[in-house]
């Protein structure tokens, strides 16, 4: 028996309106409930990560790897995107972007005509 929670991302007790920046598209706003992780879903990030921030979102939109999302005057990363569609959200995880990061990056690139330089 599934237990549909999409009530309570639609309850305005628990939900927050985020601006969700896709990767490929047009922002948008949603209902989201963001929540910081659990010190035990810490332990589970790679060692590196783990003293980054990191929230989960619950959405009824479906969100992919690398949509960005303003909450709370925040940016984060959508770092995981879990399909709970079944039982009407999407379980997302995301690192807090700091201010030095920027959202995309299209890596650098390499000059052939000068050597590398330029």
């Amino acid at each position: 028996m599934r237990i549909n929670q999409r009530n309570r991302i639609l309850s305005s007790r628990f939900n927050q309106t985020v601006t969700i920046e896709p990767k490929d598209g047009v922002a948008f706003s949603t209902l989201a409930i963001v929540i910081p992780v659990s010190p035990q879903e810490l332990l589970l990030l790679p060692e590196g990560e783990r003293t980054t921030p990191t929230v989960k979102i619950y959405t009824k939109n479906k969100l992919n790897l690398g949509d960005l999302v303003v909450a709370n005057g925040e940016r984060w990363r959508v770092t995981t995107a879990d399909n709970w569609g079944a039982y009407g959200y999407f379980n997302n995880r995301a690192t807090r972007l700091v201010s030095t990061q920027k959202g995309y990056s299209n890596g650098f690139k390499f000059n052939t005509t000068t050597g590398g330089r330029g």
